[in-house]
């Protein structure tokens, strides 16, 4: 008779046994301080061993706050399309502190930011809203790039520049402003 999954009692691995494991999880790709923890916890290690293997994997370069910011903000804007807004909330989900995401975002030229955002507006103007009617399409677009985690003023300007009017304007038309 089998067993139920509930009575199975969880493995606890030793220090030795788990380092091996945390090795491969920080070396197959770059890994927040919180990520880490939580696969310890998985491993049902006591707290006080969590904190040494966490401080080794500093000592010897296999975990990196700095380094992984890096990496997740170049990652999700370049890849993802993802604005500042939006990466900062990635990382603060992550568990990064708010001076850390605030350094690595400013480290990032406004001139990457500002052609991930036009190449999205081009992309999803041409293939989707280049039919709509003018005021609908500035709006899509700015919502897009709002959606994108991209600031209002940045947006503003690719949008003007694309469709040769502000959105502002559409919403001052509208009685909006």
């Amino acid at each position: 008779m089998r067993k139920k999954a509930s009575s199975i009692e969880p493995k606890v691995l030793s220090e030795a046994e788990a380092w091996p494991r945390l090795l491969r999880y920080c070396a197959f790709q770059e890994r927040a301080p919180a990520e880490v923890l939580k696969k310890m916890r998985s491993f049902n290690l006591p707290a006080d061993a969590q904190e040494r293997l966490l401080e080794r994997l500093k000592e010897e370069n296999y975990l990196s706050v700095d380094r992984f910011t890096e990496t997740y903000a170049g990652g999700k804007l370049r890849s993802n399309r993802w604005g500042g807004r939006k990466i900062a909330m990635g990382l603060a989900a992550k568990g990064i502190e708010r001076e850390v995401i605030t350094e690595k975002l400013a480290a990032v030229p406004e001139a990457e930011f500002r052609a991930v955002l036009r190449t999205l507006l081009e992309r999803r103007d041409e293939s989707q809203y280049k039919h709509l009617p003018p005021a609908e399409r500035r709006q899509k677009l700015f919502r897009l790039g709002l959606s994108r985690g991209f600031g209002s003023d940045l947006v503003s300007e690719e949008v003007k520049r694309l469709t040769g009017s502000r959105v502002e304007d559409d919403l001052e038309a509208d009685g909006l402003s």
